[in-house]
């Protein structure tokens, strides 16, 4: 990434192959948001300082290694792994097993997708396809966290979002930057023969009004011929004038065609990702290996929801009556975001039953009971239009 004072390093070697690298993370205060999305997503991110402005901080949710593109969370369990016995003797050797031998094919998702990821040219692009990385490594488990994935995933969501609300500047290249300056010019000649014909406009009747007190010592007959001279020039200059005029429009109609030739070429270029014409198509071709590849917003979170509702189902992740009361809340704002109003109804109701009941309680810490009625009081948010019927103010997403 661009030097910057708020990116930070840690050196951890990879479990997979041993490589030590200098995995890049946040420090505290990096940016700032204006507010959080209903499904938690930063919205109005403002970097502390330039260079990252184009960036969405899930950029450095994942640690992937630069060697054989393991990758996973970046968090202080990825750090300490050496010191996580389990992860060691039960999760890592099959993890270790299957993505080195899926590195060793001849074609194969992980060197693909690790030879894509470019933070400077493609961050929110990377950030995605490193997140699809995580995803393949934690299917690997024999035991893959469906909590995780459903992490993963919406994450997914959010830098969809986050590049749909971020339209590309175009730059144009050194030639049609010169046709722009050429249509500078011919506009500058449009001014200046507009004011060439009013001047000469005012010129004839000038002459014509005052030919008296022009021409005092001038017969008549001469003066007449005189003035007749006069008229013929002016005319002669105005008719020339109507030439350049002509002349002038067919070279701005012949710029404009090819200004914008150049233009369109250019954005077309701009638009390809890695000899793709673009990043869905460059996504479309690895769900020929992964078929969980989201191509949108919405298909991301689609499938986020999916792996929610399977970790409440496996009753051995979820932790706690707080994120249990949380997971059915983001169950049914996800359904809600992707149209299933139905479900979003289910399980935005499940949350504030279950939400009331514990504030009603009041079992758990002070924290515990601010954090439910913040989640209680987003779902009923959400829900009123749903149950008002008023489904045509559901969240449309792509």
């Amino acid at each position: 990434m661009k030097n910057a004072s708020s990116i930070y390093y840690n050196s951890v070697n990879c479990p997979v192959c041993g490589m030590e690298n200098q995995f890049e993370y946040l420090g505290k205060g990096a940016y700032r948001v204006e507010k959080v999305d209903t499904d938690y997503m930063p919205v109005g991110i403002q970097w502390q300082e330039a260079g990252l402005e184009e960036c969405h901080p899930v950029l450095f949710f994942i640690a992937t290694c630069s060697n054989c593109f393991y990758s996973t969370e970046f968090n202080n369990e990825f750090r300490n792994w050496k010191e996580n016995n389990q992860f060691r003797s039960y999760s890592l050797p099959t993890i270790k097993e299957k993505h080195l031998e899926e590195l060793n094919k001849p074609e194969n998702l992980l060197s693909h997708v690790g030879a894509a990821l470019d933070p400077q040219e493609y961050p929110n692009e990377t950030a995605i396809l490193k997140l699809i990385l995580a995803v393949f490594d934690e299917l690997l488990n024999s035991r893959p966290s469906f909590l995780r994935m459903a992490r993963y995933y919406l994450r997914i969501g959010w830098v969809f979002r986050y590049m749909s609300g971020k339209r590309p500047e175009f730059k144009l290249s050194d030639t049609a930057n010169l046709m722009a300056g050429l249509r500078k010019h011919l506009d500058g000649v449009d001014t200046n023969l507009i004011r060439l014909s009013s001047a000469l406009t005012n010129l004839t009747s000038f002459c014509d009004n005052n030919a008296e007190e022009l021409y005092p010592y001038i017969d008549k007959l001469t003066k007449a011929g005189v003035a007749q001279k006069y008229q013929e020039f002016i005319s002669e200059v105005i008719s020339a004038t109507e030439g350049v005029k002509n002349k002038q429009e067919q070279l701005r109609n012949l710029n404009e065609r090819v200004l914008k030739n150049v233009s369109e070429a250019e954005r077309i270029e701009q638009m390809r990702f890695q000899g793709f014409p673009n990043f869905n198509t460059y996504l479309q071709v690895l769900t020929e290996t992964l078929p969980e590849i989201p191509l949108s917003e919405k298909d991301a979170l689609s499938i986020a929801k999916n792996y929610y509702k399977k970790s409440i189902r496996s009753r051995k992740e979820i932790k706690g009556a707080v994120q249990e009361i949380n997971t059915f809340y983001l169950i049914g704002e996800l359904s809600r975001r992707i149209g299933n109003l139905k479900e979003a109804k289910e399980y935005l109701g499940s949350a504030i039953t279950r939400g009331r009941k514990l504030l009603n309680e009041k079992v758990g810490t002070e924290l515990e009971l601010k954090t439910v009625k913040n989640i209680v009081d987003k779902a009923l948010i959400q829900v009123k239009p749903i149950l008002e019927n008023k489904g045509n103010q559901e969240v449309k997403v792509g």
